[in-house]
């Protein structure tokens, strides 16, 4: 990549240092500081459910405290129509591939 001025730049020189820390240098990673975007996620595995253990939220919690104020109490439904009684469940998803495209297609 080239950065140069044009006669519509300003008058200071391109900081070509701070260009490169901002596109990510040479640490790899693809501009994100060697990162793979995976760090807390290293243990899961594709199609693995996630966070169907985890702890029922505080009273205290802004959106526990949204529902409660449109008339939510706990143990009601959530939705109009019969709504849902437990949490929607949340199925890993790891590759880059597009959602419900197969490895075959």
């Amino acid at each position: 990549m080239t950065i140069s001025r044009g006669p519509k730049s300003g008058k200071r020189p391109v900081n070509e240092r701070a260009v490169r820390n901002a596109l990510g240098g040479n640490r790899g990673g693809g501009g994100r500081g060697g990162h793979d975007g995976t760090g807390a996620l290293k243990g899961i595995r594709e199609g693995e459910v996630v966070g169907h253990q985890a702890a029922k939220i505080a009273e205290d919690n802004i959106g526990y405290r949204l529902l409660a104020r449109m008339g939510w109490s706990e143990g009601d439904k959530i939705g109009l129509e019969g709504g849902i009684e437990v949490p929607i469940t949340a199925i890993m998803k790891k590759s880059k591939l597009g959602l419900g495209a197969g490895r075959g297609m």
